[in-house]
């Protein structure tokens, strides 16, 4: 291994005279070093035109500053990160203070000031005037999530609420009907009811207009004909045309509006490279409700108070805080939010049904959320069995790693051009995070510590057996973690140079050989379960569970580590799927891109009354 060019001894004089302590709170931003000399350094520093010349030694204190601390912490993190005595503190620093002084470590207030210069064009947020309803033959609960839109305080400014029913056959589920025509008298706003007739009539109608394929925008609505997996994406694509040019909230049929939140709910303002959650579980067959802090406020206008703000605006939010507001920003995020930004995602947690397809995913949770298991055998066969949790983000926090799954209420500010998911198969919200990410670089996700009711109607429950069924990729988590690195390092471009970039990888990955193809997803299905078991047996080190945990725990790993007939199979099949999906959604876009710009010039109330095309109502 070659050394470390930084990897030599201090030489400092040794001095121990420490400054006054200075309560302001530093980091280091990103830079790039290389050396000149044994004794000299060229730091090229982010957002900086020219490069700085550093002692190795002030290079190297610069690099140990990683996290916002004080100068006192950054000092006693310099002597145990670079090992050097105790007896150089003061000398360190005063290096320190000079590397403030030029400017290579930024305060609090610093960052927060550049926040501001960079972003100079505003973002003002918008209502929410509109919210879809994704329904599929669930008429009770889409009935129970209308009571809870009735029984709002105050609509806020909501005036339509849309049902997307993707039931079977045109006309849409009955009974559906009968529930919205029951509820139209009671809500304050206009309630609608769109079915796939409906939708064929609308995408045929913006497609004449605006020039777009109308086979093309079929196929982004509804998939492939012969593909058998859910059409879990249909009704947020068909919801991303109909409400171009606005900002909108979306949920499923089998959430609510009923809001609360865990005791002790952190409220402060929060930067984040990834968002972090509290968990707790619900007493077995307790109401949900019983043990949380109802919300007071509407969930919609929690969401509206900061969609289509942008970095400098939520951080004037949180200033009070500065602290809570800087805690987690390491050199990545800093680079990542030294760009104009804006919040385009607000997403909740779930109070009950955690809308997770396996158990996997709570074996690698915090100890401390998992001490709740480790009291008594039977409780935890309890606790874990009935699957409902309350989950919940710790603070409000921005973060640029995009984690949302939109069964519960999530905002999406669609006023610039926006891309569509896979319209069949799972994770299509994490497809659709990434797409976000990929066309406008610096978007934000808002996650907001608040908790939406959610139950399905045959409530489903955690089996034994479900221990031994391992994470796996499919479709849409292989192509999001593709675009994830395709986009890692690119200057971010234009919009039209992005969909250009984003339509030749695609068909780059279609003329790919199977050979290839096909390494690529055992290699994407092999991170999956690797950092799956490295996570795991971090936490099982850290929990030290009773041993029938400690044996739930191991019988997970096992299914992890495991070779799986099925996995040959699903590797297979995706093979085969991934070409045609990415040449038929590449050949798609200059038609999505058409019809956005046409619905997002139109009312949203014409473009869902319409007849067919040349009988407008």
């Amino acid at each position: 291994m070659a050394q470390d060019p930084f990897g030599f001894d201090f030489s400092l004089s040794g001095s121990t005279s420490p400054a006054a302590t200075d309560p302001a709170r530093y980091i280091a931003p990103p830079f790039d070093a290389r050396m000149l000399s044994d004794t000299e350094a060229s730091l090229l520093v982010s957002r900086q035109p020219a490069p700085a010349r550093l002692s190795i030694t002030a290079a190297r204190l610069l690099g140990a500053c990683d996290r916002f601390r004080t100068i006192d912490e950054q000092v006693r993190r310099a002597i145990s990160h670079l090992r050097v005595s105790s007896t150089q503190t003061g000398e360190i620093t005063r290096t320190l203070r000079q590397l403030a002084e030029r400017g290579l470590l930024l305060s609090q207030s610093d960052l927060l000031e550049r926040l501001q210069d960079w972003n100079l064009s505003s973002h003002r947020p918008r209502s929410i005037e509109t919210l879809f309803v994704r329904t599929r033959n669930r008429p009770l609960t889409l009935a129970r999530l209308l009571e809870s839109l009735a029984t709002l305080n105050k609509p806020d400014d909501l005036r339509r609420c849309i049902a997307l029913d993707d039931s079977d056959g045109d006309g849409g589920d009955p009974k559906t009907i009968e529930v919205i025509r029951d509820f139209r008298e009671r809500l304050p706003l206009q309630l609608h009811h769109i079915a796939r007739g409906q939708r064929r009539v609308i995408l045929e109608h913006i497609a004449a207009d605006s020039g777009a394929d109308v086979t093309d925008l079929h196929w982004f609505i509804e998939g492939d004909a012969d593909d058998e997996q859910p059409t879990y994406g249909a009704s947020l694509n068909l919801a991303l045309l109909l409400g171009a040019g606005e900002t909108f909230a979306i949920m499923d049929d089998d959430a609510s509006l009923a809001a609360f939140r865990l005791h002790e709910t952190d409220t402060r303002h929060r930067f984040a490279a990834t968002s972090s959650t509290r968990l707790e579980f619900p007493e077995p067959e307790s109401e949900l409700s019983a043990a949380f802090e109802p919300l007071t406020t509407s969930p919609v206008a929690e969401h509206a108070r900061y969609l289509g703000c942008n970095g400098a605006e939520f951080a004037i939010q949180g200033k009070d805080h500065l602290d809570a507001l800087f805690e987690r920003v390491d050199p990545r995020l800093f680079f990542e939010l030294a760009t104009p930004t804006r919040i385009r995602i607000t997403t909740n947690g779930t109070l009950g049904d955690p809308g997770t397809s396996g158990i996997q995913w709570l074996f690698t949770e915090s100890s401390e959320h998992l001490a709740a298991l480790c009291t008594d055998e039977q409780r935890y066969r309890h606790l874990v069995g009935q699957r409902r949790t309350a989950r919940s983000p710790d603070s409000i926090q921005a973060t640029t790693s995009f984690s949302l799954m939109t069964t519960t209420l999530t905002g999406i500010d669609n006023r610039d051009l926006l891309l569509p998911t896979q319209a069949r198969g799972g994770n299509e919200d994490l497809l659709f995070g990434a797409l976000v990410d990929w066309l406008h670089p610096g978007s934000l996700q808002a996650a907001l510590p608040l908790m939406l009711f959610h139950e399905r109607p045959e409530p489903r429950r955690w089996r034994g057996e479900d221990i031994d069924r391992p994470r796996s990729t499919n479709r849409g988590r292989f192509l999001t973690d593709q675009l994830h690195r395709l986009g890692a390092g690119l200057p971010a471009g234009g919009v039209e140079s992005r969909i250009d970039l984003l339509r030749g990888w695609l068909n780059g990955l279609a003329d790919s050989p199977a050979d290839e193809l096909r390494w690529r997803l055992q290699q994407d299905m092999l991170e999956l379960r690797g950092e799956t078991i490295e996570r795991m047996r971090n936490r099982l080190a850290e929990l030290k569970p009773p041993s029938w945990l400690e044996a739930d725990f191991r019988r997970s790993l096992a299914a992890h580590a495991r070779d799986h007939e099925e996995d040959r199979v699903r590797i297979d099949t995706m093979t085969q799927a991934v070409p045609r999906f990415a040449r038929r959604y590449a050949a798609g876009l200059d038609s999505w891109c058409q019809a956005w710009c046409l619905a997002s010039s139109q009312p949203v109330e014409r473009l869902i009354r319409l007849q067919p095309h040349g009988a407008h109502s």
